[in-house]
Parts: structure tokens; C-alpha cells; sequence
């Protein structure tokens, strides 16, 4: 059986929140942990990040899929000015894909110095308890949100919607070693592209570069949807 706790400390000295097992007094599900080191965790949880995720360090932060606290399948880090999207495998990235988010990369960075020179303040991390999504992006309230949202079900979604929480605008979709670039409505694809677009609705579609996927990337998938799977 699953319980909800707030701010109970685990044997290591940790303090979660969140989905807890009762039998074993581990987190299990959707919760937030801050450690004793002072790192903070948030996302999907089997005693440590499994699933949708991101961690929060001194100097950088982690977002993506995890099994057993590393960074497996699709995911991204970034630190000390740099940010590398790609495939990872036991948390070293094998397949360097940053390209697939330079774009979307730098309307964050624009909007969020519009927001900030407006007085105000700006996260790129963010997670939404109800759909269990990580999301790495901003929000201009009332008009589009910009970013990367990673799906528990293990869809990325890269790009531009309307401010909406559902997956509705133009993006970039990867799920393991599929990828496919357009329209979307609800999160399902309504009009493929692959070339700039822009109606009086929808706003660009970043133009994307073919991606070869090996053995190796497809034996990190196949670790990461172990994982995904449970949840």
C-alpha cells in the first residue's frame, strides 16, 4: 500500500515528501527529497530517482529519465553555462542530441531576460504534482510557455504551446527511438512538418536534424522503459 507524508526523515537523514510504501517505508511514486548534502530530488521515486525526474545540485542540475539515481534514455544536464540534451546510459551521456533544443534552448533564455528585466523571478526547473511531468522551461503568463516537458510515460515534447497545461502547440516529440516534428493537439500529432511554420495560432516549429540510433541507444531505451513501466 502507498501513503502520502509530509516531511518525514528516511534512515539516511533525508527528508522526503510524497509518495511513500508503507511496508517498507521507502519512497514510492511521485514525491521530493532533500538530502543531507543539501541536493534536492523531485519526481518519480523507488527509494531513489527512478522514472521522470530531475535533481537539483550545488553547481548543476540533472532532468530526465533515471534508473537508480543516473540518468537512462533521454535526458539533459547543465551546468556552469553549458547544457548537453542527448541519450544517456548509467548517467554518461553516449549520444550528444543538443542540437534537437538549441532553438527552444535560446527562446528561454530571451524570454526569461524579458521576464526578469519586468521584475520577475525565473525558474527553468519545474514539476506538476498532477501530471507528474518534469519540465525544464519558462512561462510568460497568458500568452506561451517555451521549454522541454518530460512525460512519465517517457514522451518529450520539445518546443512551443499556447499557456496551457496540456500538450498543445508545436514541438519536436521523441519517445526512445522514435521522432516525429509538427502540430500537436492534447499531445497527439495533428500535422507533420519538418519546415518553419507560422499561422495566426501556432507559433515555429524548430526544424530538427536526422538522428542514427545503434544498438547502445536502443539498450538504454530498453533500461529506461524497465523503469518506466512500474509507474
Amino acid at each position: 500500500m502507498i501513503k502520502q507524508v509530509e516531511k518525514i526523515r528516511l534512515e539516511d537523514g533525508s527528508i522526503y515528501s510524497g509518495d511513500l510504501d508503507e511496508f517498507t517505508e521507502c519512497p514510492h511514486g511521485f514525491g521530493s527529497c532533500t538530502y543531507p548534502d543539501g541536493h534536492r530530488a523531485y519526481g518519480t521515486f523507488i527509494g531513489i530517482p527512478n522514472g521522470a525526474a530531475y535533481i537539483n545540485y550545488d553547481y548543476y542540475m540533472q532532468l530526465g529519465y533515471f534508473t537508480q539515481g543516473l540518468l537512462q534514455g533521454w535526458g539533459m544536464q547543465m551546468g556552469n553555462g553549458d547544457y548537453r540534451f542527448g541519450i544517456y546510459h548509467r548517467g554518461q551521456l553516449i549520444k550528444d542530441c543538443t542540437s534537437l533544443i538549441e532553438e527552444t534552448h535560446m527562446q528561454i533564455s530571451h524570454l526569461s531576460q524579458r521576464l526578469r528585466a519586468n521584475g520577475i523571478n525565473v525558474r527553468w526547473a519545474h514539476v506538476f504534482k498532477k501530471s507528474h511531468e518534469v519540465y525544464f522551461g519558462v512561462f510568460e503568463k497568458g500568452y506561451k510557455r517555451i521549454g522541454i516537458h518530460f512525460m512519465p510515460s517517457g514522451d518529450v515534447y520539445i518546443g512551443v504551446s499556447p499557456y496551457s497545461m496540456d500538450i498543445t502547440g508545436t514541438f519536436t516529440h521523441l519517445k526512445d527511438s522514435v521522432m516525429e516534428t509538427g502540430l500537436f493537439e492534447r499531445g497527439a500529432l495533428v500535422k507533420q512538418s519538418m519546415i518553419l511554420e507560422h499561422t495566426n495560432y501556432w507559433t515555429e516549429i524548430p526544424l530538427i536534424d536526422e538522428i542514427s540510433f545503434d544498438w547502445k541507444d536502443e539498450q538504454a531505451f530498453e533500461i529506461s522503459r524497465l523503469t518506466r513501466d512500474l509507474f
